[in-house]
């Protein structure tokens, strides 16, 4: 009776290490994507930032708000084609990013969304200025992310307005 005590209790203590074995690996796998996503994140914004400001900034300074996109919910991009010229041109686009790990692929859904932010108040305006937010956020498609990665970058029209 004793010896069986004793295996019962020796099972359960192998089974409670495997558990935790595996919940840690888990956390790790968890933390890998999470990480990949951000990067994929920050390489979006920072091909975003490497654009002009605006598409009204193109071919020369604007001197005027009214010659910079406006950004309402209507609005929507063509994403990230080839022909993007400017920030603008990403607000509302959708694309689809892919990643290999190990040789299989991990498929992240990119979103990215673009607000003027008023300069004295620092909160999101539908008025076209000199200060626009990126909001990029990466999902998962065929992961295991649990929520989704959103970063975001604030970028200075400069010498690019003369208002």
């Amino acid at each position: 009776m004793i010896a069986i005590l004793s295996m019962m209790i020796a099972s359960l203590f192998a089974f409670n290490q495997h558990r935790s074995a595996l919940s840690t690996r888990l956390g790790m796998i968890s933390q890998d994507l999470e990480m990949r996503a951000t990067s994929v994140a920050v390489e979006h914004l920072e091909h975003i930032g490497s654009l002009a400001y605006d598409s009204g900034t193109l071919l020369g300074a604007a001197t005027d708000p009214s010659e910079l996109t406006r950004l309402d919910s209507s609005y929507r991009s063509s994403g990230d084609l080839p022909g993007a010229l400017s920030i603008s041109d990403f607000h509302n686009s959708a694309v689809e990013v892919t990643r290999l790990k190990n040789g299989k692929a991990i498929i992240f859904d990119v979103a990215t969304s673009i607000t003027y932010i008023d300069g004295s108040t620092f909160e999101d305006t539908s008025t076209p200025t000199k200060i626009k937010k990126v909001t990029v956020t990466v999902g998962g498609i065929n992961t295991d992310l649990v929520k989704p990665v959103r970063v975001s970058e604030v970028f200075a029209c400069g010498s690019e307005c003369n208002w």
